[in-house]
C-alpha cells in the first residue's frame, strides 16, 4: 500500500500513473475506472481468495473489512481505477459470491497482479496485490 498527496497541476490519469511509478510499477495503458461499491468488491475478492489457485487466504469477512478500512481513508467523492476484468464466481460452499480476475494489463512482473488506486482531493493510495503461479 502507498499513499502520497495529490497533485492539483496533474490529471487525474497522470496521478494515477504517477503513484504506480512511485510505488515502482509501471503503467502503460488506459486504467478502468469503476465505483466504490466494485471497488470494495475486488479488493475483498482479491484479499480471500488468491489469483493463482483460488485457495482462501482469509474469511470473506475479514477481506470485506480490510478493504472498508483502505477505502475509508479517502473522502467522499474519491474516485477509483483498476487494471483488469474481473467475472463473478461463485466458490463451492460459499454464500456469496466473489470477483475472479479473468484478464489484465500488468503493471508488475509477476504472473497476476491487480489491485485498485484510490484518488480524492487530498491524496492518491494504490493497494496492489501480486501472486504466481
Amino acid at each position: 500500500m502507498c499513499l502520497l498527496p495529490t497533485n492539483e497541476g496533474q490529471r487525474i490519469d497522470q496521478q494515477c500513473v504517477f503513484i504506480a511509478e512511485r510505488c515502482g510499477f509501471n503503467i502503460d495503458y488506459p486504467l478502468e475506472e469503476i465505483d466504490a461499491h466494485r471497488a470494495e468488491w475486488i479488493l475483498a475478492s482479491i484479499l480471500h481468495r488468491d489469483m493463482a489457485y483460488n485457495y482462501e487466504c482469509m474469511s470473506y469477512q475479514d477481506a470485506e473489512h480490510l478493504s472498508r478500512e483502505f477505502l475509508g481513508l479517502f473522502a467522499a467523492g474519491a474516485r477509483f481505477f483498476m487494471n483488469g476484468k474481473f467475472e463473478e464466481w461463485m466458490p463451492n460452499n460459499s454464500d456469496h459470491g466473489l470477483l475472479k480476475l479473468s484478464s489484465w494489463g500488468g503493471i508488475t512482473r509477476s504472473t497476476f497482479d491487480t489491485g485498485v488506486i484510490c484518488i480524492d482531493s487530498n491524496q492518491v493510495g494504490i493497494l496492489w496485490f501480486e501472486d504466481e503461479d
